[in-house]
């Protein structure tokens, strides 16, 4: 699953994030996402951070919960 959203961050600035939640045993990194986007799409719409993450937080209503996805800027992930 994906989910990309743009975030702010405290010195205002913004950037595109991608929250990835990968099928277990994936041998699969950030640069190889990067490297897939890179041949599908113009670099002004990959995201600036690609976090994997064991799973997306969904709402009781099977939305994802945006409050509970992790700051980028507080995540050594990219």
């Amino acid at each position: 699953e994906v989910m990309v959203r743009s975030h702010v961050g405290e010195d205002g600035s913004g950037c595109l994030v991608a929250y990835v939640s990968l099928v277990p045993d994936a041998d699969v990194t950030t640069k190889d996402l990067r490297l897939h986007l890179a041949a599908a799409m113009p670099s002004s719409m990959i995201p600036e951070w690609i976090l994997i993450v064991p799973e997306l937080p969904m709402t009781a209503f099977g939305k994802i919960d945006r409050a509970r996805l992790p700051d980028p800027f507080q995540d050594a992930g990219s």
